[in-house]
């Protein structure tokens, strides 16, 4: 029996919940977190699936950039009830 591997694992924190993502490269990484995100999102919310969202995200660094997008993503899921299900990074730079 083959299982897929854990991308995430979640821990205790004094801001409620800790997560550690991991991946193999940096784009992995932002894949990964947007996934495990809509992991804990969709646990016991009804929510629209929406796959043709489109969005775009500049920070100073790579650290808040994957903030900011992830951010994104949980705002247009509280805003809407939109949830990104299918995912493609276009793009990624240390900014953009």
């Amino acid at each position: 029996m083959h299982s897929e591997p854990k991308i995430y694992e979640t821990f205790d924190h004094t801001a409620d919940l800790g997560i550690k993502v991991t991946a193999k490269n940096i784009t992995g990484l932002f894949f990964n977190s947007a996934q495990t995100l809509n992991d804990l999102l969709v646990d016991d919310v009804p929510v629209v699936a929406k796959s043709d969202e489109q969005i775009e995200i500049n920070a100073p660094d790579q650290e808040m950039l994957l903030h900011d997008f992830l951010a994104e993503l949980l705002s247009l899921f509280w805003s809407d009830n939109q949830l990104i299900t299918k995912i493609k990074i276009l793009e990624l730079t240390n900014t953009h």
